[in-house]
């Protein structure tokens, strides 16, 4: 490496290295349920006001500009990205009333207007004939003008990081017939907060790089930008990636539900944060909210704490159990058990013969009967792991096994060929690992406390005491099975 190459590395890792973050900042409130209301969706280029909408705010959603819904989806799939409006719009239709004529205009209702000023001057000549026309404007692209122009009505910027947003996204807003204040917020994020640390970032070794830090904000119109972001599998301690759609979708506020409808095409559009932060506070303080009522719940009267020396009763057995099964002198800090020791089978027994005292001399049948049950359960879960992964291997190495048992009991000296034959086969090799590597975990867990020798599932043999179980006698026998 180069001696000007070490130093872009150096600068990247000395500039953007990073660092602890402050506490996290979070606001306390309460969720209020909106005023349901007539709503008239004006728009010129995208409906973005349908965006935050839900159907507890809604008695009637209007589309003055459309005479049907046909109409109203063909129009929408004309512009890019289309297809989210076009499922936003289901969605409401499914939960709400869509109506599609001028009547509701001249209503009490509220006016959702997005597009150009000439758009809105347009609009408004439209909606004249109600004596107080209540609406609600905004841009519905990025915008950042120097001035404002002269209007009849009060021009105010908006920011998506004034809403807690973590992108660069300006513009413009008003509003007739409503007085009201911005929901704006303190906490202020960053692109840190939006990133997907499970998707893995390319190693960034160079300053030369095209980028934007994790820790700033990211320009509507440059989405497709590389981020820089911490990465544990980089030497400077940084990687970098472009942002998914996931992603880009939580950047703007969009719900989990309409993700898989975004594409690049549909982005950006005006964040729900600014258009929540505008829509709420504007019904709230002008049409007032729903009233929370909260039922009068009962008391519910505990039952006395159960004392240590009192029986259990146990309803599914119509019995009672005694706590002479839990002795306190039995029960230690330690909770580790070695593999040699024995288990404490007399604690359980007291516990089945308190409640049936005629079943102490059936208690070490039953125990035999499952324990080979369980491990005979365990090696057929063995078998369907070989069975799986060498599904061709596993079936010849079984044939020519059997053939090499038959051929031993007429000629045992000649057996060593036949084994000698199976271990030489390329194919074999990975099986017999694997076999090798499963006998010995299974012949350590029979030879294990929690197996007596009354419970091995093998037959006792008095010649073959202290002698470990080979895999070849292991299959035999279990082959019987």
């Amino acid at each position: 490496m180069s001696q000007g190459d070490e130093f872009a590395r150096l600068s990247v890792t000395q500039v953007d290295s990073p660092r602890l973050e402050r506490k996290r900042k979070v606001e306390e409130g309460i969720f209020q349920q909106l005023q349901p209301l007539h709503l008239n969706v004006w728009f010129e280029t995208s409906p973005c006001w349908i965006l935050p909408l839900v159907s507890n705010m809604i008695l009637s959603l209007n589309f003055p500009q459309f005479d049907s819904l046909s109409s109203l989806l063909t129009s929408l799939m004309t512009i890019p990205g289309g297809s989210l409006y076009v499922n936003v719009v289901k969605v409401l239709g499914k939960e709400s009333t869509l109506k599609f004529s001028n009547e509701l205009v001249a209503l009490d209702s509220l006016n959702l207007i997005s597009g150009t000023f000439t758009f809105l001057v347009n609009v408004m000549k439209a909606i004249r004939s109600s004596k107080q026309p209540r609406f609600l404007f905004i841009m519905d692209r990025h915008s950042r003008l120097r001035s404002l122009p002269q209007f009849d009505f009060l021009l105010r910027r908006v920011k998506h990081s004034h809403f807690g947003g973590a992108t660069k996204f300006e513009s413009v807003w008003c509003c007739g017939g409503l007085h009201f204040s911005p929901k704006y917020t303190s906490i202020r994020r960053s692109l840190y907060s939006y990133l997907d640390f499970s998707i893995r970032s390319k190693p960034m070794l160079s300053a030369e790089l095209t980028h934007v830090s994790h820790k700033e904000l990211i320009h509507p119109l440059a989405l497709g930008i590389n981020v820089s972001m911490p990465s544990d599998f980089s030497s400077s301690g940084l990687g970098y990636r472009k942002l998914g759609l996931g992603e880009l979708s939580n950047l703007f506020g969009l719900p989990h539900q309409y993700h898989r409808h975004v594409s690049m095409t549909s982005l950006p559009f005006v964040p729900l944060q600014i258009l929540d932060g505008l829509l709420q506070p504007a019904i709230l303080q002008n049409f007032g909210e729903v009233p929370m009522i909260r039922p009068i719940r009962k008391r519910i009267k505990l039952s006395d704490p159960v004392p240590l020396n009192r029986a259990i009763y146990l309803p599914t057995l119509n019995r009672y159990l005694p706590p002479a099964w839990s002795k306190v002198d039995l029960v230690t800090q330690k909770a580790a058990k070695d593999d040699d020791a024995e288990v404490a089978y007399e604690k359980w027994n007291d516990r089945i013969s308190l409640l049936w005292p005629a079943a102490q001399r059936f208690i070490p049948l039953f125990r035999k009967l499952l324990l080979r049950r369980h491990f005979r359960n365990v090696f057929k879960d063995f078998l369907r792991f070989l069975r799986r992964r060498h599904s061709k291997a596993f079936s010849g190495y079984l044939i020519r096994r059997r053939a090499l048992y038959a051929h031993m009991l007429r000629s045992p000296r000649t057996g060593g060929v036949f084994v000698s034959e199976i271990k030489q086969s390329k194919d074999n090799k990975a099986l017999l690992v694997d076999i090798n590597c499963g006998t010995k975990g299974l012949i350590s867990y029979l030879r294990s406390s929690y197996h007596r020798a009354e419970a091995s599932p093998f037959p006792k043999n008095s010649s073959q005491k202290g002698r470990l179980w080979t895999p070849g006698r292991f299959e035999y026998y279990a082959s019987s099975w």
